[in-house]
């Protein structure tokens, strides 16, 4: 599925906008994301990643991993907010619940501008859902003018249970979706 997020400034003075798709997920799911490739050292000595943090958000809390190959977040009805911002140039989340895996695919553009510190991707969870959100570029918007960002999602029946320990081996098992997606 495509989802096109438009926004229209209906105004009459112009705005400094971004579009914003929030999908909510169901309560009880783990949420998958991709970090960019580790590098070395000194070959490597630019950032290669940006973490936005809300001032809510625990990193000790346990549904949180920040993992080498993957970011992962746990929804749990037993446990408060957290909220966090990528400047995700990966552009792809998933959600994994009972028996299906949820991906959503999005754009970073490089050398545009992103809210909240720079972010394409945020997420939040609290006791009744998770959001995977996706943000367009900020734009200056004269009266009349528009702006919008693309999501694809799909969604994968699995057959069998699963028991990922590793990050392998979750790297390993995802990379069929993600190909059947035509993410890379």
């Amino acid at each position: 599925v495509e989802i096109i997020h438009n926004a229209v400034n209906l105004g009459d003075e112009p705005i400094r906008i971004a579009t914003w798709g929030l999908t909510v997920m169901a309560p009880g799911g783990l949420e998958i994301l991709p970090q960019p490739p580790m590098g070395t050292h000194p070959e490597d000595l630019l950032p290669n990643r940006t973490l936005v943090l809300w001032p809510y958000t625990d990193l000790t809390d346990e549904r949180l991993h920040l993992g080498r190959k993957f970011l992962t977040l746990r929804q749990d009805e037993n446990c408060g907010p957290i909220k966090f911002g990528l400047a995700h140039r990966t552009g792809w989340a998933a959600y994994l619940l009972g028996d299906c895996l949820f991906i959503k695919s999005f754009d970073w553009i490089e050398g545009e501008t992103y809210a909240d510190g720079g972010c394409n991707f945020e997420t939040f969870t609290n006791q009744t859902m998770l959001e995977i959100e996706s943000l367009g570029p900020l734009k200056d918007l004269p009266p009349g003018g528009s702006t919008s960002h693309r999501e694809t999602w799909h969604l994968f029946p699995l057959e069998t249970e699963l028991d990922l320990t590793t990050e392998e081996q979750l790297a390993d098992w995802l990379a069929p979706f993600l190909a059947k997606a035509g993410i890379s």
